[in-house]
């Protein structure tokens, strides 16, 4: 689940920002010390400003700012290589994502990842739900290049320790 959360922030697919500040402050409410107060009110803050990038005072000038905006090309100019950028722009993107990326490595830190017995423990045993995850297993092309990739780095590896 992380994995795709960070690929929405990597991708900057903002339509699904709100989904990953749902999960940050669901985990958050279980673990509370897994960022500090500081960091966690910034990752929240910045994941809702993609959202909604308009607050309640901005909104009481938006209309006079696009009136500005359309008439004045040097203020539009400005807008558009000073204030946007600085708000909204690489930088405010770049502090987000390493804020998140802190986020799920704690998180990652905190989660075991199950062996297989486990997992078989936690599946049920209604057939319909093991036919779905039979259906999963079927498609072995993604298992295969996994696999593959995984033989791969193990050659490498032993390469570069000349063994």
């Amino acid at each position: 689940m992380t994995a795709v959360m960070w690929k929405v922030l990597r991708l900057r697919s903002v339509t699904h920002y709100g989904i990953v500040e749902e999960f940050v402050s669901l985990v958050t409410e279980a673990v509370p010390d897994i960022l500090t107060e500081r960091q966690m009110r910034l990752l929240t803050l910045g994941l809702r400003a993609k959202v909604h990038p308009v607050n309640e005072a901005l909104e009481a000038n938006f209309s006079g700012l696009v009136q500005r905006l359309l008439e004045d090309p040097k203020e539009r100019e400005h807008f558009l290589k000073n204030v946007f950028p600085v708000e909204f722009g690489h930088d405010f993107d770049a502090a987000l994502e390493t804020l998140v990326c802190e986020f799920f490595t704690r998180l990652e830190e905190l989660l075991l990842v199950p062996n297989f017995k486990q997992t078989a423990e936690w599946m049920s045993d209604t057939p319909s739900v093991l036919e779905e995850y039979m259906h999963c297993v079927s498609k072995d092309d993604d298992l295969k290049v996994l696999l593959r990739s995984k033989a791969r780095r193990g050659r490498m590896a032993e390469m570069d320790t000349g063994e």
